[in-house]
């Protein structure tokens, strides 16, 4: 049994499953990168030399390369080749086996969950320090709404053990997301989608949500 070791692989060299279904937010990523460095060495099966972990990191490297940037924390570069770190080692008995790890390592994170207070905590802790959730996730609309919303939830149950009754406009309802429904043709969806995206790239939002606020600003700010 081989045990498993960490080697420097040129990124060139390193080939991801192209099975892989789950998608990655590059952008958050590289600026990840960027802010902590490369932290997390990828994982390779040594049966199939295909990736089973870091799809998204390793897209997020190449990236960063090909912009003309300097190698970030941990990654080493050799003349024009930068070198990654990949665990190496580990193998599974067969091609489906690895796919299923595959799956298991990025669904596992996701169905996790958070403890909301100690979360929302934190968020605000940063949020006080100025742009401190730069490579995080999370975008600042998404963090101040985590943070009111447990605020009020704090503030509902002193009020309660108080004997104080909370309004019903307060804690959850008063910051729960609303939805609104607009149709279009699909010529139109089309046409909206492609200025959403302009307006994310200019503006470095992170979401459609925050993106139509944005235009219905510009418009508001345009027409009076």
């Amino acid at each position: 049994m081989t045990e498993p070791r960490i080697d420097y692989l040129p990124i060139s060299k390193v080939k991801g499953n192209p099975r892989n279904p789950k998608s990655h937010d590059i952008p958050t990523l590289i600026e990840s990168i960027q802010r902590f460095g490369f932290t997390v060495p990828l994982v390779l099966d040594e049966k199939t030399g295909l990736l089973v972990a870091g799809h998204g990191r390793l897209e997020a490297l190449r990236t960063i390369q090909a912009s003309g940037a300097k190698p970030p924390l941990r990654i080493q570069a050799k003349g024009k080749e930068w070198l990654v770190p990949v665990m190496r080692g580990l193998s599974f008995k067969d091609e489906r086996e690895a796919e299923a790890y595959l799956l298991a390592d990025n669904r596992l994170v996701e169905a996790g969950g958070w403890d909301r207070p100690m979360l929302a905590g934190l968020l605000k802790v940063l949020r006080q320090e100025g742009d401190e959730l730069k490579g995080l996730g999370f975008v600042a609309s998404e963090a101040d709404r985590m943070i009111a919303r447990i605020g009020q939830k704090k503030e509902r149950t002193s009020k309660e053990s108080n004997g104080e009754k909370a309004s019903p406009d307060s804690g959850y309802m008063a910051h729960a997301i609303r939805q609104v429904v607009l149709y279009f043709t699909v010529a139109e969806f089309q046409t909206i989608l492609d200025r959403l995206k302009v307006m994310m790239e200019k503006t470095g939002t992170r979401n459609h949500t925050e993106a139509f606020n944005r235009l219905l600003d510009e418009w508001e700010k345009a027409h009076g």
